[in-house]
Formats: C-alpha cells, structure tokens, sequence
C-alpha cells in the first residue's frame, strides 16, 4: 500500500516515486565517475556509472548504475586500475543521454 511520495531533497521536482508504508525515505546523493578495472576473465573494463561516496569506501563487488549501458552493472573494486575519476557532482548527471 502507498503512503506517499517522496521528492527530491535537492529542491529540484525531476521526478517523484511513491513509497510502500515502512519504507524509509533517506535519498543518497549520487555522483557520476569513471573507473576501469579487470574483469573475471582477466579483460579490462572501463565504465562511466554513478554510485555513492559510501559504496567506493567498500572493499570487492559493488553494485553500481551504468549511465551508458543504462542498467545495474556489478563494478570490481578489487581489481581497480589506477583510479576512480569524478565526472560529475549529483546536482549533473547525465543518465542515458
């Protein structure tokens, strides 16, 4: 059952979506990067995706959104190569353009 909706807390209306009741309403602040890393088969893989600063502090596989293949995309802390980039703050991403 919905309970209400939820906006964005950056002031900006780019959207809305509703909540089922008990859900909590903490919205993460998201920015867009740029990391390569080497995937299970040992080939190099570089991907643009947004994420939290949080989710980089973390060790392995974290689930990230892949702006340019639009989808959840598993990205592989652990075999990063060199370093992540920041694209874009969370106030310009740039979601499947």
């Amino acid at each position: 059952m919905v309970e209400n909706m939820v906006f964005n807390t950056d002031g900006h209306t780019r959207g809305w979506w509703t909540r089922p009741r008990g859900m909590k309403t903490n919205i993460t602040q998201l920015s867009e990067y740029v990391g390569t890393f080497t995937k299970s088969m040992g080939e190099a893989r570089t991907m643009r995706f947004t994420t939290s600063e949080a989710s980089l502090k973390k060790c392995g596989l974290i689930t990230v959104y892949d702006v340019e293949k639009c989808g959840l995309r598993k990205f592989n802390l652990s075999t990063l190569i060199g370093r992540i980039a920041m694209v874009s703050d969370a106030h310009a991403l740039s979601f499947c353009r």
